[in-house]
This record gives structure tokens, sequence and C-alpha cells, in this order.
């Protein structure tokens, strides 16, 4: 069983607005990216810091909300690591974690199932080079996480490099795609209106 994690506790301080909540295809950005995970994934977990439950229930109030739930931040601003700690920590049982991030509108089931099958239990992660994100994570890397929160170390390239890590070469790029920034989100727009799909 994979579950969701994504994470919605930022600040959306260069987007100038919270980006989980942007319309994209005639819903919230964070609705978007849940009900493409859960094409793929058993459920998923909201991660939110402690005021963002509210507004993002409502968000998702119209789409399968039985299989989404929330869990806060347990090291409040300390960025995405304390994010993938707290959606680890609050899966039921051991496994894999499949980690998006709420400014990310793609997915790609290929690469999805591609990293799936490197899922053999022995690696503590499985995702692209340079890419902490559309990534998979065993629930045991929450003492990784928590060990380097405990230390101030906050950078996820250290995080992921000091895990027993198996890396896939991507086939699609595009699902890397942030939307950080009014720029970057226009980009996207334009890109929809011109007809690309999910």
């Amino acid at each position: 069983m994979i579950h969701g994690i994504l994470l919605a506790g930022g600040r959306s301080s260069r987007m100038g607005t919270d980006k989980a909540l942007l319309p994209v295809e005639g819903k919230p950005l964070i609705r978007h990216i849940c009900e493409n995970m859960l094409t793929l994934c058993e459920n998923v977990t909201v991660v939110v810091s402690s005021l963002q439950e509210y507004r993002y229930a409502e968000a998702l109030a119209a789409g399968p909300h039985s299989r989404i739930r929330f869990a806060e931040d347990m090291f409040p601003g300390k960025g995405p690591l304390a994010g993938i700690h707290a959606g680890l920590s609050a899966m039921p049982d051991e496994g894999y974690g499949f980690v998006m991030a709420c400014d990310m509108p793609y997915l790609s089931p290929a690469l999805f199932r591609t990293m799936a099958g490197r899922l053999d239990g022995q690696a503590d992660a499985v995702l692209c080079a340079g890419q902490p994100f559309h990534a998979f994570y065993h629930k045991r890397a929450t003492r990784a996480a928590e060990a380097f929160l405990m230390q101030e170390k906050l950078r996820l390239q250290a995080f992921y490099e000091a895990l027993h890590a198996v890396y896939v070469t991507p086939d699609d790029s595009g699902c890397f795609e942030n939307l950080n920034t009014p720029a970057e989100y226009e980009a996207y727009a334009r890109k929809q209106r011109g007809g690309r799909s999910n």
C-alpha cells in the first residue's frame, strides 16, 4: 500500500498568496494534486501548519475527502524536511510514502510506476537525482529526518544523500515544475489554456 504525502505547510512568500489555493482546472491546486495522487495512492496525508487545516479542508470538501487526512508539522518553521518528517510520522504502518509539494501541478503516472517498481523494502528512498519531491521515502526515514531537524540541519539534499537511496532517470521532467512565483503560475496557466492536460 502506498500512502501519499502532500506538503502544504509553506508560507508562499514568493507567490504573495497561498499557492495551494490557486485555481487550476477550475479547482484549488491542492485539490487538483490530491485527486491526482489518489489515482495512484491509497490515501493522502496533507501536512499543514497549525492554522491551515481549516482553509484546506474547505478547499478539499468537494473532493474525495474520506481518503484525505491532515497532519501538523511537529517542527514548525523548519521547512520541507519538517513536512516530510510529519507526513512519514503520520503513516499508519510501515512502508513507503510518495511525497509531493503543494506547488507541483503535474504528476507523472509513468514515472510513479517506474519508481514504485524499485520499492524493495531495502531502499530508504527512491527518487530522481536532485529532486526531493515526486519521490518515495520509507517510513523508517522518519528517524533520520528527526535527527537532522534536532541538529538544525534542514537541507533536503543533505538529508536524502544520507539515506540508502535508489535513483531513477525521469522520463518526464515536467513533473518537477514548481509554481513559486506569479510569473511561473501565469506561464503554467498559459500552457493549460494551450491544451496541455495532466
